[in-house]
């Protein structure tokens, strides 16, 4: 489902984010990306969901070559691309429906089928219920789940995840992370970007460690 082919990432200033980096993912796995700060994690992310391009190298997903995704074709690629960010990104003066149908207004949904699929996200993170709430009105962790329902309302192949528990008390983080799982669990492939290796053995998911921008292992 996704394939890094010796991609390297090198920016204006010269820094080097990844190098010679390789990674194949299956349908329905969930890996998560390990490593310091600055080992390359967020820039694998960004690059799978065409927020930036490679310098070097091929990137395939779900059988898109991702150098041949012009700049046209970009939106409806994203919508195979569920991403959630640590920091929420929701529009704080809107309802928490309005956020998790935001992907779907953008690609021209019908009402019926918005209202129907929104619902549906929100059940699947235990929102159900709290579509009239402000994003400011919830708990961190509720804000994080709402996040989580935007990627999961138009029905991805994949969802990415940048740091998504950073802000979250252990047992909130727990919970988001289970729900991960559970996604993998129906054909979802899903790859988690994440420096917490206590939760990650919880989960006991396939690790890669990056260092320096270049795959340093995969830990028993």
């Amino acid at each position: 489902m996704i394939r890094f082919e010796h991609v390297d990432k090198h920016y204006p200033t010269g820094r080097a984010a990844l190098t010679d980096f390789n990674l194949s993912l299956g349908v329905g796995e969930l890996a998560f990306l390990t490593g310091p700060s600055g080992a390359g994690k967020s820039t694998a992310l960004k690059l799978l969901g065409l927020l930036e391009r490679p310098t070097r190298g091929r990137i395939i997903v779900g059988g898109i070559d991702l150098s041949q995704v012009g700049a046209r074709e970009i939106p409806a690629y994203r919508r195979r691309i569920g991403m959630v960010f640590q920091d929420h990104r929701l529009l704080n003066d809107r309802s928490v429906w309005d956020n998790v149908a935001l992907p779907l207004l953008v690609a021209g949904s019908l009402r019926g089928e918005l209202d129907k699929r929104v619902r549906a996200a929100l059940d699947t993170v235990g929102l159900l219920g709290h579509e009239q709430k402000l994003p400011l009105e919830m708990s961190a962790g509720e804000q994080q789940r709402v996040g989580i329902a935007r990627a999961l309302v138009t029905k991805p192949d994949v969802v990415i995840a940048d740091e998504p528990t950073g802000n979250l008390d252990p047992t909130l983080a727990l919970d988001v992370m289970r729900l991960f799982q559970s996604f993998s669990q129906v054909g979802v492939t899903v790859l988690v970007a994440s420096h917490d290796l206590h939760l990650i053995e919880r989960i006991g998911a396939r690790r890669i460690a990056l260092d320096a921008g270049r795959v340093a292992g995969e830990p028993a």
